[in-house]
């Protein structure tokens, strides 16, 4: 569900830095600036973009508002939105696995 920041978590993360993104995902450094400004994605590390570092479960969502964006042109600010949408739709489809399985179990236990 939402991310978590207990320390044993961020201590076994892997994170690369601005330049690592850029090259790695083939991405324009504008497009990476956007998305933190607009909080499409959390970095960690100074104010500096060059003291940048971003957490390897962050790329995933970086790809996907790349492609929100090139595919549908969608703007910043509705990346944010349309990213935050899906997030609550995985939320819930997780959610409701559980209370199916759930439901199932109690279905059998009264059979």
């Amino acid at each position: 569900m939402s991310k978590s920041h207990d320390p044993e978590t961020i201590m076994n993360e892997h994170f690369y830095s601005f330049s690592e993104v850029c090259e790695r995902q083939s991405l324009k450094e504008d497009f990476i600036i956007h998305c933190v400004e607009f909080g499409i994605i959390e970095v960690r590390g100074g104010g500096r973009k060059q003291d940048w570092m971003f957490s390897f479960s962050e790329i995933p969502r970086l790809e996907k508002a790349y492609r929100l964006h090139a595919d549908l042109g969608i703007d910043y600010s509705g990346l944010a939105l349309v990213l935050e949408l899906l997030d609550e739709i995985n939320d819930l489809r997780v959610i409701n696995d559980i209370l199916n399985k759930r439901l199932e179990r109690w279905e059998e236990e009264k059979e």
